[in-house]
């Protein structure tokens, strides 16, 4: 399956701050897996100031449920910093920063569960999402800070701010900072809730997330979306 989805990003009466366009581009064997490749792109601002570009390119094992291998590139004003990571095995790393006029850094990790790049993490939810009244925690690794996400399926509801009778798979969510080691992070990042709908059928195609973020609520929504089955 190949797919072509493009979002809008709002914040509260600002309106349209941002873009967001995903791709899931191709999906192939590797040994005894099966890959799927997806990828991301992002632009936006609140304010007009600290515009930020990010891209992330992802292959995901759609089998074993998990994110192999990602790069992220976030650009802002002239500075790049693209991170390169390998999750050959669950929960484990390595991780390679590259930053525009600086060394590479380069570092492996060991993680206590396996964990998600960003694009990953939606494709998890969209294959398996949690049961129904269950809590599901995964992990979620966002350039190289660690998130714990804490996940409950509420089930099928009206979907906000949609013509009469759409309904759609609701899922909550908390995020969590955490250090490497499992413990949590007491630094100046901040917890964060959400909510996530995906259609209800069987490509539960993510349809809008909800972030509220100091006074309003981060929004973001489908505008187009294009499927065509692979020959």
């Amino acid at each position: 399956m190949l797919e072509n989805a493009r979002y809008r990003i709002g914040f509260g009466l600002l309106g349209k701050i941002g873009e967001i366009r995903t791709a899931i581009e191709d999906d192939h064997t590797e040994g005894s897996a099966r890959l799927i490749k997806v990828g991301g792109y992002g632009e936006g601002a609140i304010f007009g100031f600290g515009r930020m570009r990010t891209r992330v390119d992802s292959q995901f094992d759609a089998g074993g449920l998990g994110s192999r291998r990602w790069t992220a590139a976030r650009w802002k004003d002239d500075q790049i910093v693209t991170d390169i990571i390998e999750q050959p095995a669950a929960g484990s790393f390595s991780i390679e920063r590259r930053r525009s006029g600086r060394a590479v850094e380069r570092q492996a990790a060991r993680l206590p569960l396996a964990t998600y790049d960003p694009l990953g993490f939606i494709l998890r939810l969209r294959i398996a999402p949690p049961p129904a009244g269950q809590t599901q925690v995964l992990q979620v690794m966002e350039g190289r800070a660690l998130w714990r996400a804490t996940l409950t399926t509420a089930g099928t509801q009206p979907l906000p701010d949609s013509a009469a009778g759409t309904s759609a798979l609701r899922i909550d969510g908390r995020l969590d900072p955490i250090l490497y080691d499992g413990r949590p992070d007491d630094g100046d990042r901040p917890h964060r809730t959400f909510t996530l709908w995906l259609s209800n059928d069987a490509a539960r195609v993510p349809l809008r997330l909800s972030v509220p973020v100091g006074i309003g609520d981060v929004v973001v929504e489908l505008v187009d979306v294009q499927r065509q089955i692979r020959p």
